[in-house]
């Protein structure tokens, strides 16, 4: 946590352009989205999730896909991204990533397989199991997040209604496991199966979790969806353009325009 943070401040001193290094806004998203991830992935939330609660594990997770990452876009500013993504190959690939099906299959590839028992099993077995499924579920949160937090310059952005209309559906999508472990008689992981934390069965502690991945995949969400609405509202009522063109979204279509005639000459 202390590299990240240190590093995200030493590329903004040394890198930053004069006037244009982070706005508080940006600078207190990404402090909050380095303070839930030290909580998420430190004692005793990481404990808890591995051992004793699937209430913690599904928790975990949550905060992994849907909290952590968008602090932390928001916390990048975009002269930071449009300099990151200014290889032709990044911004390729990311422009493939940011299309929302593709996002959407990430997404619910990455919540759904996190669940299924075998890979739970395995990461109360292995440290190293754990690291690559909390880092996994990270970039899928993250790849989720791009087609609606409009952070990455230069990309074809979903209207405000279709941003509203993709965070609905992504709370619809990963939410069978949801309603399997809600409703299951038996437990279904062996690795907390033999256990009960706070006075829970291990039966309980399975339909506790399911209830609270439901709800607070949907609250976050659908807040997210009603904020991106009532600011799209707010924006036009007071006669600002809610997603105006910048300086970056200008730079990088300069860069590609000046790909193509090169392109043309080698053909």
């Amino acid at each position: 946590m202390v590299s990240l943070a240190g590093g995200y401040f030493l590329i903004l001193r040394r890198l930053g352009p004069p006037g244009r290094r982070a706005t508080p806004a940006q600078l207190g998203c990404f402090g909050a989205g380095v303070g839930v991830l030290a909580i998420t992935v430190t004692w005793p939330v990481a404990d808890l999730a591995r051992h004793w609660l699937l209430l913690a594990h599904l928790v975990q997770q949550i905060l992994l896909l849907l909290v952590i990452p968008p602090l932390i876009l928001l916390g990048l500013p975009r002269w930071l991204i449009a300099m990151g993504t200014q290889p032709p190959p990044v911004e390729a690939f990311l422009r493939r990533l940011a299309n929302p099906v593709v996002a959407s299959v990430v997404f619910t590839v990455a919540a759904v397989g996190a669940l299924l028992p075998p890979v739970v099993d395995a990461e109360a077995a292995s440290s190293w199991v754990v690291a690559g499924v909390l880092v996994g579920l990270g970039i899928a949160g993250t790849v989720m997040w791009l087609p609606v937090l409009r952070v990455v310059p230069g990309h074809r952005h979903l209207s405000t209604v279709g941003r509203a209309g993709y965070l609905f559906v992504q709370s619809l999508l990963p939410n069978f496991p949801a309603l399997v472990l809600i409703f299951s008689k038996h437990s279904l992981y062996p690795a907390f199966a033999r256990t009960a934390a706070l006075g829970l069965s291990p039966v309980a502690d399975q339909q506790l979790a399911g209830v609270a991945a439901k709800v607070l995949g949907i609250a976050i969400l659908w807040g997210a969806a009603g904020a991106i609405l009532v600011k799209a509202q707010q924006a036009e009522e007071a006669g600002i353009d809610p997603d105006p063109l910048t300086w970056d979204d200008v730079e990088v279509e300069l860069r590609r325009l000046e790909r193509r005639p090169r392109r043309t000459d080698a053909t």
